[in-house]
């Protein structure tokens, strides 16, 4: 297989999640009056990218929709006749750490309340005590949230890294 069957093979597989999405779905995504911050990477309080996130792109994403809709479906959180539309109307997606906490993965997160809500801070990276042991612990649970404990490091290294990188 060389890298020209790859590339079909990708394609192959975003036109069938576009097609698994409903005629409502794909209004409700065009519709949902959330769009995407293409301006600024938007990185969670833990070092996740939610850039990249599909539950974060499902209102504005039709791809990252069929995706979401597809392991909500898998996990029982919507029935067979439901899709994208039912999951924007019921706030089944995130608008990150620092957005409208009805519309947060999981508003209850640990992180989330220890950074945000109790030491007012947008990223553990600014913590006094960073890399706290619960940080540590939950860092090492996958290959995700190693990468994104990574990423806080990098951001306490480089507190300024936006403009370190505007002159390029």
């Amino acid at each position: 297989m060389g890298p020209a069957d790859g590339e079909g093979k990708r394609a192959d597989q975003g036109a069938r999640f576009r097609s698994r999405l409903r005629l409502e779905d794909r209004a409700a995504v065009k519709e949902s009056g959330v769009h995407a911050r293409d301006d600024h990477i938007e990185i969670a309080a833990c070092g996740l990218d939610c850039g990249a996130c599909p539950i974060r792109r499902m209102p504005f994403d039709s791809e990252a929709a069929a995706e979401v809709v597809a392991w909500f479906k898998q996990e029982g959180w919507l029935k067979e006749n439901e899709g994208a539309a039912e999951a924007i109307e019921r706030s089944m997606y995130c608008q990150g750490c620092h957005g409208d906490r009805s519309h947060h993965w999981d508003a209850e997160c640990w992180i989330l309340k220890c950074c945000v809500d109790d030491k007012g801070l947008k990223h553990c990276s600014e913590c006094d005590t960073f890399p706290c042991n619960r940080l540590l612990q939950w860092s090492g649970q996958n290959e995700g949230y190693a990468k994104a404990l990574q990423l806080l490091r990098e951001m306490r290294e480089r507190p300024s890294r936006r403009n370190c990188c505007s002159s390029r």
